[in-house]
Protein backbone atom coordinates (compact mmCIF):
# COMPACT_ATOMS: atom_id res chain seq x y z
CA UNK A 1 0.00 0.00 0.00
CA UNK A 2 1.51 3.69 -0.89
CA UNK A 3 1.72 6.12 1.51
CA UNK A 4 0.49 10.15 1.58
CA UNK A 5 3.58 12.46 0.85
CA UNK A 6 2.91 16.57 0.22
CA UNK A 7 5.76 19.00 -0.22
CA UNK A 8 4.84 22.07 2.33
CA UNK A 9 5.38 25.35 1.35
CA UNK A 10 8.10 28.10 2.10
CA UNK A 11 6.94 31.39 2.56
CA UNK A 12 10.74 32.41 1.50
CA UNK A 13 10.33 31.67 -1.83
CA UNK A 14 13.25 30.70 -4.32
CA UNK A 15 13.84 33.67 -5.34
CA UNK A 16 16.70 35.34 -3.25
CA UNK A 17 15.88 38.61 -2.01
CA UNK A 18 16.95 40.66 0.96
CA UNK A 19 13.72 40.57 3.51
CA UNK A 20 13.52 43.72 5.25
CA UNK A 21 11.27 43.67 8.51
CA UNK A 22 8.53 46.93 8.63
CA UNK A 23 5.72 48.20 11.35
CA UNK A 24 2.87 50.49 10.25
CA UNK A 25 0.77 52.02 13.15
CA UNK A 26 -2.10 53.67 12.17
CA UNK A 27 -3.70 56.80 14.83
CA UNK A 28 -7.23 57.48 15.12
CA UNK A 29 -8.63 60.04 17.17
CA UNK A 30 -12.11 60.24 18.48
CA UNK A 31 -13.55 62.17 15.21
CA UNK A 32 -12.74 58.95 12.65
CA UNK A 33 -15.37 56.07 13.02
CA UNK A 34 -12.78 53.23 12.67
CA UNK A 35 -15.60 50.76 11.66
CA UNK A 36 -15.20 52.71 8.54
CA UNK A 37 -11.32 52.76 7.96
CA UNK A 38 -9.79 50.31 5.54
CA UNK A 39 -6.42 50.07 4.99
CA UNK A 40 -3.89 47.14 4.09
CA UNK A 41 0.21 46.66 3.23
CA UNK A 42 1.60 45.38 -0.03
CA UNK A 43 4.98 43.60 0.88
CA UNK A 44 5.43 42.69 -2.74
CA UNK A 45 4.62 39.19 -2.25
CA UNK A 46 1.28 39.62 -0.53
CA UNK A 47 -1.43 41.61 1.14
CA UNK A 48 -1.18 42.07 4.79
CA UNK A 49 -4.12 43.53 6.37
CA UNK A 50 -4.50 44.31 9.96
CA UNK A 51 -5.13 41.02 12.37
CA UNK A 52 -6.29 43.26 15.41
CA UNK A 53 -8.50 45.69 15.71
CA UNK A 54 -7.84 49.68 17.04
CA UNK A 55 -7.29 49.84 20.80
CA UNK A 56 -7.01 53.17 22.68
CA UNK A 57 -7.37 54.44 18.72
CA UNK A 58 -4.12 52.52 17.41
CA UNK A 59 -3.33 49.43 15.32
CA UNK A 60 -0.63 48.15 13.80
CA UNK A 61 0.41 46.01 10.94
CA UNK A 62 4.09 44.71 10.97
CA UNK A 63 5.78 41.96 8.89
CA UNK A 64 9.05 41.85 6.12
CA UNK A 65 8.82 42.90 2.78
CA UNK A 66 10.55 42.32 -0.82
CA UNK A 67 10.10 44.85 -3.26
CA UNK A 68 11.47 48.42 -2.71
CA UNK A 69 8.77 49.74 -0.45
CA UNK A 70 6.12 48.55 1.27
CA UNK A 71 2.53 50.27 -0.51
CA UNK A 72 -0.05 51.14 2.08
CA UNK A 73 -3.66 51.49 0.46
CA UNK A 74 -6.35 53.38 2.85
CA UNK A 75 -9.87 54.00 2.56
CA UNK A 76 -12.22 55.93 4.56
CA UNK A 77 -15.76 55.60 3.93
CA UNK A 78 -17.13 58.69 5.85
CA UNK A 79 -20.85 58.31 4.59
CA UNK A 80 -22.57 57.20 1.02
CA UNK A 81 -21.44 59.84 -0.88
CA UNK A 82 -17.77 60.60 0.28
CA UNK A 83 -14.84 58.02 0.35
CA UNK A 84 -11.10 58.99 0.37
CA UNK A 85 -8.55 57.11 -0.78
CA UNK A 86 -5.05 57.35 -0.80
CA UNK A 87 -1.77 55.04 -1.27
CA UNK A 88 1.60 55.75 0.33
CA UNK A 89 5.58 53.97 0.39
CA UNK A 90 6.62 53.08 3.66
CA UNK A 91 10.28 54.74 3.58
CA UNK A 92 11.64 53.35 7.23
CA UNK A 93 11.20 50.67 9.21
CA UNK A 94 8.25 52.44 11.08
CA UNK A 95 5.99 54.76 10.03
CA UNK A 96 2.62 55.83 11.40
CA UNK A 97 0.24 57.89 10.28
CA UNK A 98 -2.53 59.69 12.50
CA UNK A 99 -5.63 60.41 11.16
CA UNK A 100 -8.46 63.02 12.37
CA UNK A 101 -11.47 64.26 10.47
CA UNK A 102 -11.56 67.88 10.49
CA UNK A 103 -14.64 68.58 8.79
CA UNK A 104 -12.75 70.22 5.86
CA UNK A 105 -11.28 68.93 2.52
CA UNK A 106 -9.53 65.83 2.17
CA UNK A 107 -9.45 63.67 5.51
CA UNK A 108 -5.80 62.56 4.38
CA UNK A 109 -4.61 65.76 3.07
CA UNK A 110 -4.88 66.62 7.42
CA UNK A 111 -2.98 63.92 8.40
CA UNK A 112 0.12 63.89 10.23
CA UNK A 113 2.92 61.29 8.37
CA UNK A 114 6.44 59.91 9.50
CA UNK A 115 8.00 57.21 7.40
CA UNK A 116 5.41 57.53 4.74
CA UNK A 117 5.38 59.28 1.18
CA UNK A 118 1.75 59.98 -0.89
CA UNK A 119 3.52 58.37 -3.32
CA UNK A 120 1.54 60.37 -6.26
CA UNK A 121 1.22 63.49 -4.73
CA UNK A 122 5.51 62.92 -4.38
CA UNK A 123 5.33 62.00 -8.04
CA UNK A 124 3.38 64.64 -9.59
CA UNK A 125 6.25 65.55 -12.09
CA UNK A 126 6.03 62.01 -13.31
CA UNK A 127 2.68 61.79 -13.45
CA UNK A 128 1.73 65.04 -15.16
CA UNK A 129 3.82 64.21 -18.01
CA UNK A 130 2.26 60.45 -18.56
CA UNK A 131 -0.98 61.70 -18.17
CA UNK A 132 -0.31 64.45 -20.86
CA UNK A 133 1.27 61.94 -22.82
CA UNK A 134 -2.45 59.93 -22.57
CA UNK A 135 -4.39 62.87 -22.70
CA UNK A 136 -6.76 61.48 -25.35
CA UNK A 137 -7.32 57.59 -23.56
CA UNK A 138 -7.92 59.25 -20.53
CA UNK A 139 -10.78 61.48 -22.32
CA UNK A 140 -12.29 58.94 -23.66
CA UNK A 141 -12.58 56.78 -20.22
CA UNK A 142 -13.71 60.25 -18.64
CA UNK A 143 -16.68 60.45 -21.25
CA UNK A 144 -17.60 56.82 -21.62
CA UNK A 145 -18.55 57.01 -17.68
CA UNK A 146 -20.40 60.09 -18.57
CA UNK A 147 -22.06 58.02 -20.82
CA UNK A 148 -22.90 55.04 -19.20
CA UNK A 149 -26.32 55.36 -19.08
CA UNK A 150 -26.75 55.29 -23.20
CA UNK A 151 -25.86 51.53 -23.04
CA UNK A 152 -28.56 49.73 -23.38
CA UNK A 153 -26.82 46.78 -21.64
CA UNK A 154 -23.66 45.52 -19.17
CA UNK A 155 -22.17 43.89 -21.49
CA UNK A 156 -21.98 46.88 -24.20
CA UNK A 157 -20.27 49.32 -21.61
CA UNK A 158 -17.97 46.33 -20.35
CA UNK A 159 -16.66 45.60 -23.66
CA UNK A 160 -16.17 49.49 -24.49
CA UNK A 161 -14.86 49.77 -20.87
CA UNK A 162 -12.37 46.85 -21.65
CA UNK A 163 -11.60 48.55 -25.30
CA UNK A 164 -10.08 51.96 -23.86
CA UNK A 165 -8.47 50.05 -20.88
CA UNK A 166 -6.04 48.41 -23.29
CA UNK A 167 -5.79 51.59 -25.33
CA UNK A 168 -4.87 53.24 -22.27
CA UNK A 169 -2.29 50.83 -21.45
CA UNK A 170 -0.83 50.40 -24.93
CA UNK A 171 0.09 54.18 -25.54
CA UNK A 172 1.23 54.15 -21.47
CA UNK A 173 3.37 51.61 -22.42
CA UNK A 174 4.74 53.77 -25.13
CA UNK A 175 5.81 56.80 -23.07
CA UNK A 176 7.13 54.33 -19.78
CA UNK A 177 9.58 52.31 -22.40
CA UNK A 178 11.32 55.62 -22.71
CA UNK A 179 11.21 56.24 -19.39
CA UNK A 180 11.43 52.94 -17.60
CA UNK A 181 14.36 53.39 -15.59
CA UNK A 182 11.96 55.42 -13.11
CA UNK A 183 10.61 53.12 -10.23
CA UNK A 184 7.16 55.41 -10.32
CA UNK A 185 6.35 54.11 -13.67
CA UNK A 186 7.17 50.71 -12.67
CA UNK A 187 4.55 50.87 -9.97
CA UNK A 188 2.26 52.61 -11.42
CA UNK A 189 2.03 50.40 -14.70
CA UNK A 190 1.87 47.32 -12.00
CA UNK A 191 -0.83 48.75 -10.04
CA UNK A 192 -3.20 50.23 -12.84
CA UNK A 193 -2.98 47.04 -15.72
CA UNK A 194 -1.48 44.12 -13.36
CA UNK A 195 -3.29 44.28 -10.64
CA UNK A 196 -6.36 45.52 -12.39
CA UNK A 197 -6.32 43.54 -15.28
CA UNK A 198 -6.15 40.67 -12.97
CA UNK A 199 -9.31 41.68 -10.99
CA UNK A 200 -11.65 42.90 -13.53
CA UNK A 201 -10.64 40.71 -16.75
CA UNK A 202 -9.18 37.73 -14.76
CA UNK A 203 -10.07 35.12 -17.26
CA UNK A 204 -9.14 36.88 -20.21
CA UNK A 205 -5.99 35.08 -21.19
CA UNK A 206 -5.13 37.06 -24.08
CA UNK A 207 -5.02 40.42 -22.21
CA UNK A 208 -3.32 39.29 -19.00
CA UNK A 209 -0.49 37.55 -21.33
CA UNK A 210 -0.07 40.52 -23.23
CA UNK A 211 -0.04 42.46 -20.06
CA UNK A 212 2.80 40.19 -18.74
CA UNK A 213 4.59 40.71 -22.07
CA UNK A 214 4.22 44.55 -21.75
CA UNK A 215 5.93 44.15 -18.21
CA UNK A 216 8.80 42.50 -19.60
CA UNK A 217 9.67 44.33 -23.10
CA UNK A 218 8.53 47.69 -21.43
CA UNK A 219 11.06 48.08 -18.82
CA UNK A 220 14.48 47.49 -17.45
CA UNK A 221 16.34 44.54 -16.33
CA UNK A 222 16.41 46.18 -12.69
CA UNK A 223 12.95 45.73 -12.79
CA UNK A 224 12.33 42.90 -15.22
CA UNK A 225 14.74 40.37 -12.97
CA UNK A 226 13.99 41.92 -9.46
CA UNK A 227 11.38 39.74 -7.19
CA UNK A 228 8.52 41.93 -7.71
CA UNK A 229 8.25 41.45 -11.82
CA UNK A 230 9.30 37.05 -11.08
CA UNK A 231 6.09 37.15 -8.44
CA UNK A 232 3.95 38.25 -11.63
CA UNK A 233 5.10 36.18 -14.18
CA UNK A 234 4.72 33.12 -11.60
CA UNK A 235 0.90 34.03 -10.85
CA UNK A 236 0.08 34.42 -14.73
CA UNK A 237 1.63 31.54 -15.68
CA UNK A 238 0.08 29.24 -12.55
CA UNK A 239 -3.27 30.89 -12.89
CA UNK A 240 -3.83 30.13 -16.82
CA UNK A 241 -1.51 27.26 -17.09
CA UNK A 242 -1.95 25.42 -14.38
CA UNK A 243 -0.33 21.48 -14.49
CA UNK A 244 -0.22 18.52 -13.19
CA UNK A 245 2.96 15.97 -13.20
CA UNK A 246 4.56 18.59 -12.00
CA UNK A 247 6.68 18.84 -8.67
CA UNK A 248 4.54 20.76 -5.92
CA UNK A 249 5.28 23.90 -4.33
CA UNK A 250 7.19 23.00 -1.10
CA UNK A 251 5.79 25.15 1.98
CA UNK A 252 5.77 25.76 5.94
CA UNK A 253 3.27 27.23 7.73
CA UNK A 254 0.80 27.26 10.77
CA UNK A 255 -2.58 25.57 11.55
CA UNK A 256 -5.56 27.36 12.59
CA UNK A 257 -4.21 25.56 15.88
CA UNK A 258 -0.60 27.31 15.55
CA UNK A 259 1.52 24.02 15.32
CA UNK A 260 3.64 24.20 12.29
CA UNK A 261 3.12 22.00 8.84
CA UNK A 262 6.22 21.34 7.51
CA UNK A 263 7.49 18.92 4.76
CA UNK A 264 9.25 16.97 7.04
CA UNK A 265 6.21 15.58 9.10
CA UNK A 266 4.36 14.37 6.10
CA UNK A 267 7.50 13.30 3.70
CA UNK A 268 6.42 9.99 1.54
CA UNK A 269 2.81 10.41 2.13
CA UNK A 270 0.23 11.47 -0.08
CA UNK A 271 -1.33 14.67 0.53
CA UNK A 272 -5.34 16.33 -0.68
CA UNK A 273 -5.55 19.58 -0.40
CA UNK A 274 -8.57 21.50 -0.65
CA UNK A 275 -9.08 25.07 -1.20
CA UNK A 276 -11.78 25.87 0.33
CA UNK A 277 -14.25 29.21 2.00
CA UNK A 278 -17.27 29.29 3.70
CA UNK A 279 -18.61 32.00 2.36
CA UNK A 280 -18.11 30.01 -1.23
CA UNK A 281 -21.45 27.92 -1.52
CA UNK A 282 -19.82 25.24 -3.96
CA UNK A 283 -16.95 24.79 -1.21
CA UNK A 284 -19.95 24.03 1.52
CA UNK A 285 -21.81 21.54 -0.78
CA UNK A 286 -18.05 19.71 -0.98
CA UNK A 287 -17.71 18.92 2.67
CA UNK A 288 -19.78 15.87 2.61
CA UNK A 289 -17.59 14.53 -0.15
CA UNK A 290 -14.47 15.69 1.86
CA UNK A 291 -15.53 14.01 4.95
CA UNK A 292 -16.07 10.54 2.84
CA UNK A 293 -12.56 10.65 1.92
CA UNK A 294 -11.62 11.19 5.45
CA UNK A 295 -13.96 8.77 7.04
CA UNK A 296 -12.41 6.04 4.12
CA UNK A 297 -8.81 6.32 4.05
CA UNK A 298 -7.25 6.41 7.05
CA UNK A 299 -4.83 9.15 8.37
CA UNK A 300 -1.75 7.27 7.96
CA UNK A 301 -2.36 6.56 4.10
CA UNK A 302 -3.76 10.28 3.37
CA UNK A 303 -3.05 13.52 4.63
CA UNK A 304 -5.76 16.67 4.22
CA UNK A 305 -4.90 19.81 4.25
CA UNK A 306 -7.70 22.69 4.09
CA UNK A 307 -6.61 25.79 2.93
CA UNK A 308 -9.37 28.28 4.30
CA UNK A 309 -9.45 31.78 2.19
CA UNK A 310 -11.86 33.57 4.35
CA UNK A 311 -10.57 37.05 5.61
CA UNK A 312 -12.48 36.55 9.08
CA UNK A 313 -10.43 33.70 11.13
CA UNK A 314 -13.18 32.99 13.50
CA UNK A 315 -15.29 31.80 10.47
CA UNK A 316 -13.05 29.86 9.55
CA UNK A 317 -12.79 28.11 13.07
CA UNK A 318 -16.16 28.07 13.95
CA UNK A 319 -16.91 26.37 10.31
CA UNK A 320 -14.08 23.52 11.09
CA UNK A 321 -15.54 22.99 14.47
CA UNK A 322 -19.95 23.04 13.71
CA UNK A 323 -19.05 20.97 10.18
CA UNK A 324 -16.41 18.58 12.75
CA UNK A 325 -14.38 18.89 9.81
CA UNK A 326 -11.55 16.60 11.30
CA UNK A 327 -8.14 17.15 9.29
CA UNK A 328 -5.61 19.75 9.05
CA UNK A 329 -6.43 23.57 8.53
CA UNK A 330 -4.50 26.44 7.92
CA UNK A 331 -5.87 30.35 7.48
CA UNK A 332 -4.53 31.99 4.26
CA UNK A 333 -6.12 35.39 4.30
CA UNK A 334 -2.86 36.51 3.00
CA UNK A 335 -3.32 34.06 -0.60
CA UNK A 336 0.36 32.82 -0.24
CA UNK A 337 -0.92 29.15 -0.81
CA UNK A 338 -3.68 30.38 -2.89
CA UNK A 339 -1.26 31.96 -5.40
CA UNK A 340 1.95 29.56 -5.00
CA UNK A 341 -0.19 26.43 -6.41
CA UNK A 342 -2.07 28.85 -8.72
CA UNK A 343 -5.73 28.52 -7.59
CA UNK A 344 -7.78 30.47 -9.82
CA UNK A 345 -10.81 29.34 -8.17
CA UNK A 346 -12.78 28.20 -5.44
CA UNK A 347 -12.78 24.70 -4.62
CA UNK A 348 -10.07 23.46 -5.66
CA UNK A 349 -9.01 19.80 -4.96
CA UNK A 350 -5.02 19.47 -5.50
CA UNK A 351 -3.71 15.61 -5.23
CA UNK A 352 0.15 15.04 -4.42
CA UNK A 353 1.64 11.65 -4.98
CA UNK A 354 4.26 10.17 -2.56
CA UNK A 355 6.77 11.67 -4.72
CA UNK A 356 5.61 15.00 -4.28
CA UNK A 357 4.08 15.39 -7.77
CA UNK A 358 1.24 16.89 -8.44
CA UNK A 359 -1.21 14.06 -9.95
CA UNK A 360 -4.77 15.56 -9.44
CA UNK A 361 -6.30 19.24 -9.89
CA UNK A 362 -9.73 19.72 -10.19
CA UNK A 363 -9.44 22.76 -12.24
CA UNK A 364 -7.68 20.73 -14.84
CA UNK A 365 -9.46 17.32 -14.70
CA UNK A 366 -12.74 18.17 -13.35
CA UNK A 367 -13.65 14.56 -12.82
CA UNK A 368 -14.42 13.15 -9.27
CA UNK A 369 -14.35 9.84 -10.57
CA UNK A 370 -11.13 10.39 -11.29
CA UNK A 371 -9.49 11.54 -8.38
CA UNK A 372 -11.02 8.09 -6.24
CA UNK A 373 -9.47 5.97 -8.44
CA UNK A 374 -6.32 7.40 -7.38
CA UNK A 375 -7.20 7.20 -4.17
CA UNK A 376 -8.62 3.52 -4.27
CA UNK A 377 -4.80 3.10 -5.11
CA UNK A 378 -3.72 4.28 -1.14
Amino acid sequence: MKTIFIVSLLLCLVDAIAQKPFRLVVKADTTIDTKKLRFYCNNGETLIYPSDTFSNGSVAVKGMYYSKFVTVTMVYYKNDSTQYYRQYWITGNTATIELKDINRGDLFDNCKLSNLLDIYNENKALVKRLQGYTMNELKKISELWERSNEYTSREAFDSAQKEYFISLMNKSSQYIKKHNSEYFYFWHFVNQFYEEGRNRYKNDTALNLAIRDSILSIFSPKFTSGFETKKIIREIDNYFYPRINIAAPSFTAKNIDGNSISIERYKGKYVLIDFWATWCPPCMREIPFIKKIRADIPEENLVIIGINKDRDYEKCRDAVAKHELNWLHIFDDQDKLYNLFGVSELPTTILINDKGIIIYNSKINQDKKQLMSLLKEL
